[in-house]
């Protein structure tokens, strides 16, 4: 396997030489000063000539680093001179560019990064990036002190240590500040990149649930329930309640089917965990700021609720309403609504009417509340999203959502006996591991 030495020179030489030696790289990256208008370069320390290393830098004693390391340049070593080398962002990012294009060039390579050398501000920059670029080693010559100013030379020896561990860290505070906002996609992208980068077992069996979890929450967001329900078997017994809801859901949903095609009658009103999956999912755009998005989707539970209450109730589809199932007294009524497809189709607030008209108690919540509800469905119609041009702010999504939601979950609760019993999803790293369920 081909070795790599990135290293900061500057200060001692005596560092750099012992990491040479010990090492035995097959190709080094010198990262030095360069001069200024006050200070010559600590790239002279590399090859220059003459006595240009020593204890004492007003009074060098000792030839260069290569000569004292018994090394020559070779074609693919570098002595790379970074002007602003007290400038962290400048030392950071030529150091980062430098640890890229060797990881990218050499892939297979063990790439050491070594600050022991060079001025604070270098070294920190290099440390910093062998952080952020994957699968670099740090490696640091250390030895016995008798000052806080250098080791003392001749003790010296080089140490280890992976900067996996502190990427990873990094990589799950990002998947945290995903989840806070409900992020699942942009979440199991960053976890896909920490198994890639982690070998201890356990880590990479916890990582690979809370990705699988994290799939399966993003295909629920897409109310994708089956996807969602086939990830989620797979890590049940840590999100039990989760699935649970999402069976009922999914059972839900071949009900309405079923209802559809047999047209049933008289029957309990089914499907209410669609509405309160809408209303959750509401919330998420919310946090977000997707307030177009949380309108359209406060439009479709408000119109839902009306179909679950007349298909389950009556048998009757808003998309084709039957005549023979309405009483008499409503038949001539509704059939004045036949399209040219020969079916009865009817709109949201239609469908609410006939509720009215069928004496149901949704239809006379409707009734009580008829006017503020049609005053607020115009901020969902105003909606680039609907038929108009206003963007939705917080504020006009508070209004319609004061009404709209609170209708909704008013039926929810009368239907239930209870109000919504799903939680909201995991946002944060220790909800989605099964704590504080």
């Amino acid at each position: 396997m081909k070795k790599i030495l990135v290293v900061t020179v500057g200060g001692s030489c005596q560092p750099i030489v012992t990491s040479l030696k010990m090492h035995e790289p097959d190709v080094v990256y010198f990262i030095c000063s360069d001069d200024t208008d006050t200070v010559r370069g600590s790239y002279r320390m590399v090859d220059g000539e003459g006595k240009v290393c020593g204890a004492n830098q007003d009074r060098p004693d000792l030839p260069n680093i290569l000569t004292q390391a018994r090394r020559t340049l070779t074609e693919h070593d570098q002595i790379i001179k970074i002007r602003e080398f007290d400038d962290l962002n400048s030392c950071f990012q030529r150091s980062f560019e430098i640890l890229s294009s060797l990881r990218s060039k050499y892939p297979d390579a063990q790439i050491i990064a070594d600050y022991s050398g060079g001025t604070k501000t270098m070294s920190a920059g290099l440390g910093a990036a062998a952080i952020d670029v994957p699968d670099i080693t740090i490696g640091l010559v250390s030895g016995q002190r008798t000052n806080l100013v250098r080791v003392s030379d001749g003790t010296q020896s080089v140490r280890f240590a992976s900067a996996n561990s502190a990427l990873i860290q990094r990589m799950q505070n990002m998947v945290d500040q995903f989840l806070q906002r409900f992020d699942y996609s942009s979440a199991a992208k960053v976890v896909e990149e920490i198994l890639q980068r982690s070998s201890d077992v356990r880590e990479q069996e916890l990582n690979q649930r809370r990705l699988t979890a994290l799939r399966a929450f993003d295909a629920w967001d897409r109310f994708d329930h089956n996807e969602a329900l086939r990830l989620l078997t797979n890590v049940r017994k840590w999100y039990v309640p989760y699935v649970q809801f999402l069976e009922k859901m999914v059972a839900a949903r071949r009900d309405i089917e079923d209802t559809r095609k047999a047209m049933s009658e008289s029957g309990p009103v089914r499907g209410t965990g669609l509405l309160e999956d809408l209303l959750l999912n509401i919330e998420r755009r919310v946090r977000q700021e997707r307030y177009d998005d949380a309108v359209a989707r406060l439009y479709r539970a408000f119109e839902l609720t009306a179909q679950l209450v007349l298909l389950f109730r009556y048998g009757q589809d808003t998309g084709n309403v039957e005549l023979h199932r309405l009483p008499e007294a409503l038949r001539n009524k509704y059939q004045s609504f036949w399209n040219k497809n020969g079916t009865i189709k009817i709109s949201l607030v239609q469908s609410f009417e006939l509720l009215a008209d069928l004496g149901d108690d949704v239809g006379r919540l409707y009734q009580e509340q008829k006017s503020e509800v049609l005053d607020k469905l115009h901020v969902r119609n105003d909606s680039i999203l609907a038929h108009g041009y206003t963007p939705i702010d917080r504020e006009r999504f508070n209004s319609m959502n004061q009404v709209i939601g609170r209708f909704v979950k008013e039926v929810v609760k009368n239907l239930n006996g209870v109000g919504s019993v799903q939680r909201q999803f995991p946002n944060s790293l220790q909800q989605l591991d099964g704590q504080n369920m």
